[in-house]
């Protein structure tokens, strides 16, 4: 009986351990498809435009409302490039980021995407874009997820 209780309190030590080292915080993971993308075309008003499909995942389990929680008070921050310059910078709200998703509740193991977003990158034939997308997890963490999507121009100079 006395080695059954030790067994016991030994077993439940280390369990106990194990929720102790996991973490609280929300995890988001923003991807794009494709990656890197060479689907543009040339517009006589934005100029070149590429489109990719996002996605923002949540990974372990707690959800996430996106929001105005950026530095500045944005929802998303987008910075485009070309030949290594930035050459754009855009700061979009909450409200932009929910038409674009049609939400901002991220489930807790779920996701939220948007087919054909548009990138512009004006005169600029190809470059990539850095996106940081913010908000606030079920317990009250700030969470982000950055990714940069390259643009790739098959139709260089053409337009």
């Amino acid at each position: 009986m006395k080695k059954l209780f030790l067994f016991l309190l030994i077993l439940i030590s280390i369990t106990s351990c194990a929720f102790i080292m996991t973490t609280n915080e929300a995890s988001l993971i923003l991807t794009y498809s494709p990656n890197p993308s060479s689907n543009c075309l040339y517009d006589s008003y934005d100029g070149w435009v590429w489109t990719a499909d996002i996605e923002i995942k949540e990974s372990i389990g707690i959800a996430v409302k996106l929001g105005n929680y950026s530095p500045e008070g944005y929802c998303c921050k987008t910075e485009l490039y070309s030949s290594g310059s930035n050459v754009r910078k855009y700061n979009y709200t909450a409200n932009d980021v929910e038409v674009w998703f049609g939400t901002l509740e991220i489930p807790a193991y779920g996701s939220v995407s948007e087919s054909n977003a548009s990138f512009i990158l004006g005169n600029y034939t190809d470059g990539y874009v850095i996106e940081t997308y913010y908000g606030k997890d079920m317990n009250g963490n700030i969470v982000s997820c950055s990714k940069t999507l390259y643009l790739e121009n098959p139709n260089k100079g053409k337009e």
